[in-house]
């Protein structure tokens, strides 16, 4: 090949490389959505309702700094999941009736019968809403948690802007934290690790209880 062709080309890809510039939050995004759930309370009884909404701006919060990030028609991919941790098993069938107000939630029976509550947000300009009711029908030991699968966000099975650092460089990993203002560490300690579920004693500590919006419960 001609000399002055591999320059050319050459420079060209040099070219190319300085036009991508990479964005400020990295090969690692780390997104918080705030939820609420309310009243903020640790005992209930039977047929006593639980509000549960998040109401957030497009400026998503980056987990444990004071950035944010502005993102449009952004699926957040959350799953609401309430399981009973009375017993050496949880359980998660029968347990709620929801009323949804604002948005949708729907209902995924997966393996073991374990079921998870699919749920999106109502987006407009003023950002996204989600506003929906629980309705407590048995009496027990609960968690009441949030989650979002960092797969979902790899290709193929979503694409967005905000997935990218620049230009096609894809971040490593997208993950989605949930901010719930009635997560405290009373209930964890006092609810939560009482559970006979061997496994969760060893899967979740405070910090991942956390990040996942957690609220423990007692219904009589």
């Amino acid at each position: 090949m001609d000399i002055k062709i591999i320059f050319i080309s050459f420079s060209i890809f040099l070219g190319s490389c300085g036009e991508c510039k990479p964005d400020k939050y990295g090969e690692i995004l780390e997104l918080v959505v705030p939820i609420r759930t309310l009243p903020a309370k640790d005992t209930f009884e039977i047929g006593d309702t639980i509000l549960i909404e998040a109401n957030f701006s497009k400026e998503i919060q980056i987990y444990n700094t004071n950035n944010s990030i502005k993102l449009d028609s952004f699926i957040f991919f959350t799953q609401f999941v309430i399981s009973e941790i009375s017993d050496t098993v949880e359980k998660y069938k029968g347990i709620i009736d929801t009323i949804v107000e604002v948005g949708h939630v729907g209902y995924l029976p997966l393996q073991d019968d374990v079921v998870a509550y699919p749920v999106s947000y109502h987006e407009d300009d003023e950002g996204y809403h989600l506003v929906f009711r629980i309705i407590l029908k048995t009496s027990g030991r609960f968690w009441v948690a949030f989650s979002s699968s960092s797969l979902f966000y790899d290709k193929p099975y979503y694409d967005h802007p905000a997935l990218y650092v620049c230009n096609n460089n894809r971040r490593d990993r997208v993950e989605v934290f949930f901010e719930n203002s009635s997560t405290t560490h009373e209930a964890y300690s006092s609810i939560f690790l009482k559970t006979k579920v061997d496994y969760l004693h060893q899967l979740v500590d405070f910090d991942r209880y956390e990040k996942a919006g957690s609220i423990c419960i007692i219904v009589q």
